[in-house]
């Protein structure tokens, strides 16, 4: 069994997704040493330049790296953030003084904001399959034709009683997600993981405030976290959606894309917490 240490090569800014041009040229590099890795895959780098690769191939990915001017740190993948399980949350306030959540609508759990590590959100495309059931019968013709032979044969003809059909409609929906790490002040603990949908958020604390749709209510949403919690990492989406940028420049097709995402930016505050 090969026991070799392996390595990740991550972005060092978190802003660096959105610079499209020097990642998709690292990528088109790194195709000449790597015939595994293709240009695509930068879409879907989601902070990570590489993962699982030998010592001998981070020197060489890193020096591609410098040439283009990518800020990177190099990690082993034995230290990279481990994702924790999500909690799907529902009920939020996002006020000056604290951050409140609630996962059942009853107790209400309160945050300070210096505690909100890593904020993400996310722009995703899903399938969304609708079944509906519907009577066919006859057709207007086939009565028509009916009626002609009884007319001049005298002879009924039966067309049979109408039938229960049921279809199935696929469709691609785009849905934005918000993901937060919580950080417990008791070293050793297991970070808190928020995943909020933006059509099931309770938007009630935006009082006066709330618009008529859930995307206008999820942009003042992150308004409020992007004023508040000062210390956290974001990722381009985050403030992609704030400006209310093109979707289709930010959307990732999988929702695993998103969280290589989150993992990238803790795994990113690990290492700035040692420099």
């Amino acid at each position: 069994m090969d026991t070799r240490e392996t390595y990740s090569i991550i972005l060092a800014k978190q802003d660096g997704l959105q610079d499209r041009t020097r990642i998709m040229q690292v990528f088109r590099e790194y195709t000449r040493i790597n015939p595994d890795i293709s240009e695509v895959a930068a879409k879907h780098s989601a902070g990570f330049i590489a993962e699982k690769i030998s010592r001998e191939e981070v020197f060489a990915v890193g020096k591609i790296c410098m040439n283009n001017n990518v800020e990177i740190f190099i990690v082993t993948d034995a230290s990279t953030a481990v994702l924790p399980k999500a909690d799907n949350c529902r009920y939020i306030s996002c006020l000056s003084e604290e951050f409140g959540y609630s996962l059942d609508g009853t107790a209400k759990n309160i945050i300070e904001w210096s505690d909100v590590a890593v904020v993400c959100a996310g722009i995703i495309e899903e399938e969304k399959v609708t079944t509906t059931k519907h009577k066919e019968g006859p057709s207007a013709a086939q009565k028509l034709g009916s009626m002609a032979i009884t007319m001049t044969t005298g002879l009924p003809i039966p067309l049979g009683r109408a039938k229960e059909v049921t279809k199935k409609v696929m469709e691609t929906i785009v849905t934005n997600y918000l993901e937060l790490i919580i950080y417990p002040p008791a070293p050793g603990q297991t970070p808190l993981r928020l995943k909020m949908n933006q059509d099931n958020i309770d938007y009630s604390y935006l009082a006066a405030r709330r618009e008529y749709s859930s995307p206008g209510n999820f942009r003042l949403v992150l308004e409020d976290i992007d004023k508040y919690a000062v210390k956290a990492l974001r990722n381009h989406v985050f403030y992609s959606i704030i400006k209310k940028e093109p979707a289709s420049l930010s959307r990732y097709e999988d929702y695993r894309y998103l969280e290589k995402e989150l993992r990238w930016l803790m795994t990113l505050r690990q290492m700035k917490n040692k420099e």
